[in-house]
C-alpha cells in the first residue's frame, strides 16, 4: 500500500502547474504553491464581495 501513495506523489512531482505552465506541480490538483496561493486569495475576494 506505501508503495502506491509514493508512486503517486512521484507521478505528481513531473506534471507542470496547470495553470502557469512554469512550476512543477505539488499536489493532486496539479498546481504550483504559487498559483494555489493566488487561486485562494482571489476565491477570498469574490466571497467578499
Amino acid at each position: 500500500m506505501s508503495k502506491i501513495v509514493l508512486q503517486k506523489k512521484e507521478s505528481v512531482k513531473h506534471v507542470k502547474c496547470l495553470k502557469c505552465r512554469k512550476r512543477g506541480a505539488t499536489r493532486d490538483d496539479e498546481l504550483c504553491d504559487n498559483c494555489r496561493f493566488i487561486l485562494t486569495l482571489e476565491n477570498i475576494m469574490t466571497t467578499k464581495e
